[in-house]
């Protein structure tokens, strides 16, 4: 039960547990009952330190707390939870949600970030200065495969009936957004996930043979049914309006 004390010492914020239980006697009669009533609010609180819990991850609660018991998993900081919470949001948005169970199948934490092609550390990555995007054309499905290293789960890559679905057979073009650290950055969710470093640092824009944009993804794969990573306004500001004029311009010509 020590590792049960840890969660709830960190979450509490150190303040003593009679606070929440009262004087609690140890009778040998008592045990089973105090140990039920211990996880339960060790549970309440876990999951208020984790908000994803709360929702459809919470099935993975029983997991967590075994990577925890076994020290694949220390939760000894707001940092360490907000990168599970994140860890937990990838995979609410995986097709892998479906395939674990409550357990992750036995799988260890390692186990699991490999599969999900994830670097969960605890170092955030450094921008260096002065970093640029250049907008490369992507004029064939085998030039988009040439991103495959560097974006290992993005649906327009590993799946051609993807790419094909975006461009509309070939109608449209897409533009991938490089920035010049690109890859560089590790596949770590930052704080402000997806649009944090990883995610901005290798974008796609679909353009129409019209001038306008279709969709804008990211290769995090987010949200990616709806097409809408980042709006017009948003990715100006990050790309300036020079490279976005350089797409829209270069398809009507």
């Amino acid at each position: 039960m020590i590792w049960l004390f840890d969660i709830l010492r960190f979450v509490l914020k150190s303040k003593p547990l009679y606070h929440l239980f009262g004087h609690v006697r140890v009778t040998e009669g008592q045990a089973l009952r105090r140990g039920q009533t211990f996880y339960a609010n060790a549970s309440c609180f876990f999951r208020a330190s984790v908000p994803r819990l709360q929702g459809p991850a919470g099935k993975f609660l029983p997991s967590i707390c075994r990577w925890i018991k076994k020290g694949e998993l220390v939760l000894d900081s707001e940092r360490a939870c907000e990168i599970l919470n994140i860890f937990l949001h990838i995979l609410e948005d995986h097709p892998a949600f479906y395939f674990f169970d409550e357990d992750f199948n036995g799988q260890s934490r390692e186990f699991l970030e490999s599969s999900l092609n994830l670097e969960l550390g605890d170092n955030a990555y450094h921008r260096p200065d002065n970093v640029f995007y250049e907008a490369v054309r992507m004029n064939s499905y085998e030039d988009v495969l040439e991103y495959a290293d560097y974006a290992p789960d993005w649906c327009i890559i590993i799946s051609e009936e993807a790419y094909k679905e975006h461009t509309d057979n070939g109608e449209n073009v897409f533009y991938f957004l490089v920035r010049s650290d690109m890859q560089n950055v590790p596949r770590l969710p930052g704080k402000e996930f997806p649009k944090d470093e990883y995610g901005l640092s290798l974008m796609a824009v679909c353009v129409t043979p019209k001038g306008g944009i279709s969709s804008i993804t990211s290769r995090w794969n987010y949200g990616d049914d709806q097409d809408c990573f980042l709006t017009l306004s948003e990715l100006e500001l990050l790309v300036g309006r020079k490279i976005i004029d350089q797409m829209l311009n270069a398809v009507c010509l």
